[in-house]
C-alpha cells in the first residue's frame, strides 16, 4: 500500500498526538486558564499606547502642518487669480 505525501504527513501528526497528546491538552488547559486572560488584559492598553502614542501623534501633526501649508498656499493663489480678474 503506498501513501502519498499527505498521507504520510497525517500519519506523522497522529503518531505525535498519541505520542505526546496529554501534555498538548495540558499546555492547552494551562493557556486556556491562565494565560489568555492576562494577555487580552493588556490589549486595551497597547491600543490606547499605539492610538495616543508620543511617535504616532509626531507624525500626525507633521502631516497637519503639511496639509494647512498646502491649503494656505492654495488661498493665496486663489485670491490673486481673483485679484487679477478683478482689476
Amino acid at each position: 500500500m503506498s501513501y502519498g505525501i499527505f498521507d504520510e504527513w497525517l500519519l506523522t501528526v497522529k503518531g505525535l498526538l498519541e505520542e505526546y497528546g496529554w501534555y498538548l491538552v495540558f499546555t492547552l488547559m494551562f493557556l486556556y486558564y491562565f494565560e489568555i486572560p492576562s494577555i487580552v488584559s493588556k490589549i486595551p492598553g497597547k491600543l490606547i499606547d499605539m492610538i495616543y502614542g508620543a511617535s504616532r501623534k509626531k507624525v500626525l501633526d507633521k502631516e497637519v502642518r503639511r496639509v494647512r501649508r498646502f491649503q494656505q498656499e492654495q488661498l493665496e493663489s486663489d485670491k490673486k487669480k481673483n485679484e487679477g480678474k478683478s482689476a
